[in-house]
């Protein structure tokens, strides 16, 4: 049967799971806001033909964006978190250098793809 200290530690992390998600719901909503106060002066200083541009290329950036942090880094930050957890501080610190080394490679690859399918892409979307 579980102790009290046991009982208010469950709620504390209770407590502390909803203030992060309280805190990262706050700071979506500030970017959010900021993303508007950026947009509206450039739609103004682009103009229309100047934002349809910027909404083609957007389109792929934002693909892009969704890719890189859609699981990878979550699941490295879990692969780590778990063995720092159980003392395994040297098998987390290879985890991080195997997985920046991955990330580099990939990051280059993604870079110089959209760098060569640049024209092609400007191309289909003009």
């Amino acid at each position: 049967m579980p102790n009290q200290e046991t009982k208010a530690s469950n709620k504390g992390s209770g407590t502390n799971f909803i203030k992060g998600v309280a805190i990262l719901g706050l700071a979506a909503i500030i970017g959010k806001i900021l993303g508007a106060f950026f947009r509206i002066p450039l739609g103004n200083i682009l103009g229309g033909k100047g934002m349809s541009y910027y909404q083609g290329a957007y389109a792929f950036y934002i693909q892009l964006v969704v890719i890189s942090t859609a699981g990878i880094p979550t699941a490295i930050a879990k692969i780590i978190s778990e063995r720092l957890a159980v003392g395994d501080e040297q098998g987390a610190s290879k985890v991080l250098k195997v997985t920046t080394y991955l990330m580099i490679v990939l990051g280059s690859v993604s870079a110089l793809t959209m760098l060569i399918l640049a024209p092609i892409i400007a191309n289909k979307t003009g």
